[in-house]
């Protein structure tokens, strides 16, 4: 996965400029995921959405906090038998 954005003082995620060549660029290395600020891909002041490439699965999050969840979501592990 490419992570790629700001990150506020409060945890909020904030777009940075450049995403769709940003994303384009990550497809052309290989990344299958990309994880990024809610809103990134939005152009003219929010009234339509760039193109994300068709390689890549996008994730928008919206706070550190959501971020922190999906990794530890992928990360917890399985219960042991007996335990």
């Amino acid at each position: 996965s490419v992570y790629f954005g700001e990150i506020s003082l409060s945890g909020a995620t904030r777009p940075v400029s450049h995403a769709p060549a940003r994303l384009k660029e990550a497809e052309k290395l290989g990344f299958g995921r990309a994880i990024l600020p809610a809103g990134s891909m939005a152009r003219n002041n929010g009234k339509t959405k760039a193109a994300a490439p068709s390689g890549l699965e996008l994730v928008e999050i919206s706070e550190l906090a959501d971020l922190a969840g999906r990794i530890l979501a992928r990360a917890s592990p399985t219960p042991e038998a007996g335990v």
